[in-house]
C-alpha cells in the first residue's frame, strides 16, 4: 500500500458494492485491483482472518468507486469512538 502511495502521490480508490451487486463479488469492498496489475505492489489478493472465506477489505473515505460509479465516500464512526480521550482518563 505504501509503495502504491509513494509512485501514485495518494492512496487507491476504495470500491464498494451494495446487496444487489453481491453476485458480482465476494463481498461489499474489495481490495482495489490496482494493487495487482499492472504493477504487482501485492503478489495476491489477501484473504479476511476474521471473515474466513471472504477477502480483505479495504476502505478509504473521499473519492471512491460505487457500484462501478465515482462517488465520495463517508465513513461513520459512533460518537463514542470520536470523543476525545480525556474524557476516558481518570484524574490523579
Amino acid at each position: 500500500m505504501e509503495l502504491y502511495s509513494l509512485d501514485n502521490h495518494a492512496y487507491p480508490l476504495a470500491r464498494a458494492y451494495c446487496a444487489g451487486m453481491q453476485e458480482r463479488v465476494a463481498d461489499h469492498n474489495i481490495t482495489p485491483p490496482e494493487l495487482t496489475s499492472p504493477i504487482a505492489y501485492i503478489s495476491q489478493r489477501y484473504w479476511d482472518v476474521l471473515n474466513r472465506d471472504h477477502p480483505y477489505k479495504y476502505l478509504s473515505p473521499g473519492r471512491s468507486w460505487s457500484n462501478e460509479t465515482m462517488t465520495i465516500l463517508a465513513l461513520w464512526v459512533p460518537k463514542i469512538l470520536a470523543a476525545p480521550l480525556s474524557l476516558y482518563s481518570r484524574a490523579a
